[in-house]
């Protein structure tokens, strides 16, 4: 069972979704699903809502030294690998 703090999370993700379209405002077919982290201290998610599938992932959860150089660390990869 999910805890309140949980759920208020997943209801404002499903909220932010739906405002920029990434979701269907129905959402008795939504589904979310928080997803085993990497070591890190981000957090991930799949959203479904029946129609598609997305994965959203926060990060840095907290703006202190070590996660917001995890952070230009993560991003810095990414733009290698792009």
């Amino acid at each position: 069972m999910k805890s309140e703090n949980e759920m208020n999370n997943l209801l404002l993700i499903s909220s932010l979704l739906q405002s920029n379209g990434l979701i269907s405002s129905n959402t008795s077919n939504l589904n979310i699903e928080e997803l085993a982290g990497d070591g890190s201290s981000r957090k991930f998610w799949r959203i479904s809502d029946g129609r598609k599938s997305i994965c959203l992932a926060v990060a840095p959860p907290n703006r202190d030294a070590v996660n917001m150089a995890e952070a230009r660390a993560t991003r810095a990869i990414r733009l290698h690998l792009f």
